[in-house]
């Protein structure tokens, strides 16, 4: 099996007093995605390069969705059929 950093993929058994935004940031730069500060952040960064559809969690969605701009299309249901 190749090497994984076990902390990643058990995420979600953190309890606590973890900030959420603090979290989604290390993992973030741990997976060399982008890493943000605030809602209007990685809307931004959606908007320079041109991706206004995609894929959104549903359970972040409702979070996130009054930063985004009109014009942008998420779907918040996954079918790979």
């Amino acid at each position: 099996m190749p090497d994984r950093d076990y902390d990643l993929i058990h995420m979600r058994a953190m309890r606590g007093d973890v900030d959420a935004w603090t979290i989604y940031q290390a993992r973030m730069k741990l997976g060399n995605g982008p890493s943000f500060e605030g809602a209007s952040a990685p809307v931004a960064w959606l908007d320079k390069n041109n991706w206004t559809r995609g894929y959104g969690n549903p359970s972040l969605w409702p979070r996130l969705q009054a930063a985004f701009r009109a014009g942008y299309t998420v779907e918040i249901t996954f079918d790979r059929t």
